[in-house]
């Protein structure tokens, strides 16, 4: 992170990075806001970041939220009208608020793979477009992954708290899940938890909710703004049409059930470390029933 002397400098054109950085700026993290950094005061203007990329909304790799959520640097590589933009995130922080300084260089020229695939900008848009998801997905599921789930739901819950908004998470856990592998074979365990995603994506929107591989045999889904009242429907939904479809092999027949676990985060007293730990529990207190 950097110090107010060393933000100083670099605002002001005297820091050394100036020489190799085209541009910088300040952003509100909680607001998305561009601020001007004047004889020590921060003065927010009208602009949003992702305004600079011609956009009406958030950029789905933020990197401005991620790197003062987990106070490092983030770096990503963005692709805007036919160049590849180098995108460093830095979090700092003034007067106890959240900010962090934003140095872009263009590096379209310097690309080591400039002659073989620059003249592609639609492929070569595509391929940082793609790495950027790969990063946050599992392969198998085509779910969100862990990296994902850690920095998006730090995000959500900060939401929640400044929208006053509900918010709660499910986690499902297959039962016995290693006597299916165990005794029908690693494929047909592949087959179930592919069975159990597509029946997941049927059931989840993508709007206000998603979905993400938290284990092996564990599945997250996340719920914004909606009551514990409709999550229980969609689960009841999702669980019931898991536990009554029938698998075979060889002749024989047998069926899969999961427990499920609901939890509604509490703003009062709850942190991501807490909103896990009782999501978990209560999935729990479901697989004991059986």
């Amino acid at each position: 992170m950097y110090n107010l002397k060393d933000l100083e400098a670099i605002l002001q054109g005297k820091s050394s990075l100036n020489q190799i950085f085209d541009n910088n700026r300040i952003v509100y993290v909680d607001n998305h806001t561009i601020c001007k950094y004047i004889d020590g005061k921060i003065t927010p203007t009208k602009e949003k970041c992702y305004g600079i990329w011609e956009q009406d909304e958030i950029c789905t790799n933020c990197t401005s939220h991620q790197a003062f959520i987990e106070q490092k640097q983030i770096i990503k590589l963005q692709y805007f009208k036919n160049n590849i933009l180098l995108v460093i995130s830095v979090p700092i922080c003034i007067n106890e608020a959240p900010y962090v300084l934003e140095l872009i260089k263009d590096i379209t020229e310097s690309m080591v793979f400039q002659d073989s695939i620059h003249h592609e900008n639609c492929e070569l848009r595509n391929l940082i477009n793609r790495l950027n998801i790969i990063s946050e997905k599992d392969p198998f599921t085509d779910l969100f992954n862990k990296k994902y789930i850690d920095k998006q739901i730090k995000e959500d819950i900060r939401n929640a708290k400044k929208n006053n908004e509900n918010y709660v998470l499910a986690l499902i856990d297959i039962d016995k899940f290693k006597n299916v592998n165990d005794t029908y074979g690693h494929i047909y365990g592949d087959m179930v938890i592919k069975d159990i995603v597509n029946i997941i994506h049927k059931h989840i929107d993508g709007r206000d909710c998603w979905a993400a591989r938290y284990g092996g045999d564990e599945f997250l889904l996340v719920f914004r703004n909606r009551t514990y009242e409709d999550v229980q429907r969609c689960c009841k939904l999702i669980t019931n049409e898991i536990n009554y479809k029938s698998y075979s092999r060889d002749s024989k027949k047998f069926h899969i059930t999961v427990s499920i676990g609901i939890y509604q985060f509490n703003p009062q007293r709850d942190t991501y470390e807490t909103l896990i730990d009782n999501v978990d529990a209560k999935m729990y207190n479901d697989k004991n029933k059986i």
